[in-house]
């Protein structure tokens, strides 16, 4: 059984969609962080070292696909350079370049790629004055041909797929299919829901052989559950970047859907969990963002326990009981975080005993009030949001030097 699945609701599995049983168990993963559209995110910049280090960690964490080239409108000398050099890495990992001409297929072919993604607009409705969709495809056909020439893997990934006339779509797929060996759908502007989708990857499923990819932008937050629909619904590659980075509002969180896609339809990416939460952070002091406290699977608030006193008066009677894991929503260590008892504002009485608990140490009700004061008093200076760390908090106690005794052992 995988890791996650004991978590989640008994009814997801009653569900109509989960009783198939030829539901899929596995889905690939495509990472797109080291790709443009990675760095297409406004103000993003990784230096060739970040770079090396981000596709070690990434083929360290299990992911089996990766693009590494793909700047518009074409890779500069440093991309390729940095590109080469991680090809010469050698990792477990088939690596691609995003293209859209063939001088770019032959330039990742001369670095060293044997995968390759051709983008091509597929909306028909939106092709300049004077072509049609007759000219989509034959430039599909022509730049698809190019690549297999040259003996490499290809897949066509067709832009705004998801708001393209299903006639033209299907003739499209159907003329494409002996020229390529992969096919992407593109939700470009985030446009689709998951029954859309769900839909569509159905139909696209029929129309061809071939396997398909989904590449899912977030502008309604629809992301992680589209490329939940799309995998139940027969796609066998999601395309992610850590942290969701890439243009606008970004794409696929590597992080969220390697949890969510386990834990609420039992289908494995094959990511080890354990190390998101230490990817995830090399992402974000690289490109310089911070990852949000409040973000899913990896923020330092994930799996942080409110200051409301009854809430954390239950949570130090399972702490004590050791059971405090039991009432989260899983164990965080699964996902390379932790849980906190929040200490703010409103420190209270378990607030104080919980978090001593962790240093080893505990004190009578008294010291426990007077520490409760000072906390309240010393958090009260900070303006705007304001928690202490567990390792402010002992530094703060050791440094106003409370009675403190050991701590009972069971």
């Amino acid at each position: 059984m995988s890791t996650l699945t004991p978590y989640a609701s008994p009814y997801n599995w009653l569900a109509p969609q989960l009783q198939k049983p030829d539901r899929p168990k596995n889905v690939a993963i495509h990472d797109l962080t080291l790709e443009g559209d990675g760095e297409e995110m406004a103000g993003a910049y990784l230096s060739e070292a970040d770079r090396i280090a981000i596709a070690r960690k990434l083929a360290g964490a299990g992911v089996g696909r990766m693009s590494i080239l793909g700047n518009s409108p074409l890779p500069s000398d440093d991309d390729i350079r940095c590109a080469e050099k991680i090809v010469a890495l050698d990792l477990p990992v088939r690596l691609s370049s995003f293209v859209k001409t063939a001088q770019e297929i032959d330039i990742a072919r001369q670095t060293g790629l044997s995968d390759i993604d051709i983008l091509v607009g597929v909306n028909d409705a939106l092709v300049p004055q004077g072509k049609s969709g007759a000219d989509i495809i034959d430039l599909a056909r022509r730049l698809t041909d190019h690549a297999r020439a040259h003996g490499m893997h290809t897949c066509l990934m067709c832009m705004d797929a998801t708001r393209t006339r299903p006639e033209f779509l299907e003739q499209l797929i159907r003329e494409l299919t002996p020229h390529c060996d992969e096919f992407t759908i593109g939700d470009s502007l985030g446009t689709i829901s998951p029954w859309g989708l769900h839909h569509l990857v159905g139909l696209v499923a029929a129309w061809t052989d071939r396997p398909l990819q989904v590449h899912l932008h977030n502008h309604s937050s629809m992301a992680v559950v589209n490329a939940m629909a799309a995998v139940l619904a027969g796609a066998s590659t999601i395309q992610t970047t850590v942290n969701g980075v890439g243009e606008f509002t970004g794409l696929v969180p590597l992080e969220e859907f390697a949890v969510a896609a386990e834990m609420h339809i039992g289908v494995s990416t094959g990511i080890d969990l354990s190390s998101l939460k230490e990817l995830s952070e090399l992402v974000s002091r690289s490109i310089g963002l911070a990852i949000p406290r409040q973000k899913p699977v990896v923020g330092d608030s994930a799996f942080a326990i409110p200051e409301t006193e009854e809430i954390q008066q239950v949570y130090w009677e399972l702490h004590q009981e050791g059971r405090f894991e039991e009432a989260l929503v899983y164990p965080p260590r699964l996902v390379g975080n932790r849980h906190h008892l929040s200490i703010g504002r409103r420190c209270n009485e378990f607030t104080v005993l919980y978090n001593l608990s962790l240093l080893g140490r505990s004190a009578n009700g008294q010291t426990v009030a007077e520490i409760v004061s000072a906390v309240r008093e010393h958090m009260s200076r900070r303006s705007g949001f304001a928690l202490m760390t567990q390792e402010e908090f002992g530094s703060f106690v050791q440094e106003r030097g409370f009675d403190l005794t050991a701590a009972e052992t069971a």
